[in-house]
C-alpha cells in the first residue's frame, strides 16, 4: 500500500475537506481506493458510557479504523453496530474509512455514520 493511511500519526495536513454521511472529513484518492479521516476527541458525562459506532444501512463497502485498529469491515447493503469504547480514548481519536474503488457503485448511498454514546445502565 505504501503509506498506511490507517494509522493516527499520519500527516493528513495536505488533504483536502469533504463530506461524507454529515462528517466533515479529510480525503485522499489513490488508484486503489478513497481514504478518510476524521480527528477527534471524547467529552464523555461523569457516568458510565459505552459509545458505539453505528450506519444504519451503508452500500457502499468499507474497512473501518479507529486509532489505527481496523474495527469493522462492511459488504453492501449492511449496517455496522459496534461497541467500540476499548479502542478510544480521551483525546486524539482517528477514525479512518478505506472505501474501496473496485466495489464502489456510483448509484451507492450510505446513511449517516456515527459514533453514539449509551449510558451503560441503560445496557440491559
Amino acid at each position: 500500500m505504501g503509506e498506511d493511511y490507517s494509522q493516527p500519526n499520519f500527516d493528513d495536513s495536505g488533504w483536502e475537506w469533504t463530506t461524507f454521511t454529515k462528517l466533515a472529513v479529510q480525503k485522499v484518492s489513490p488508484p486503489d481506493a478513497i481514504w478518510l479521516r476524521k480527528r477527534f476527541d471524547l467529552n464523555p458525562p461523569e457516568a458510565c458510557v459505552r459509545y458505539f459506532l453505528r450506519c444504519d444501512d451503508s452500500a457502499i463497502p468499507m474497512i473501518v479504523y479507529l486509532r489505527g485498529q481496523k474495527v469493522a469491515e462492511t459488504d453492501n447493503d449492511s449496517h455496522l453496530d459496534i461497541d467500540v469504547t476499548d479502542e478510544l480514548s480521551l483525546d486524539d481519536n482517528v477514525l479512518v474509512l478505506k472505501l474501496e474503488l473496485a466495489k464502489w457503485n456510483l448509484d451507492s448511498q450510505t446513511q449517516e455514520l456515527y459514533l453514539q454514546p449509551i449510558f451503560c445502565d441503560d445496557l440491559g
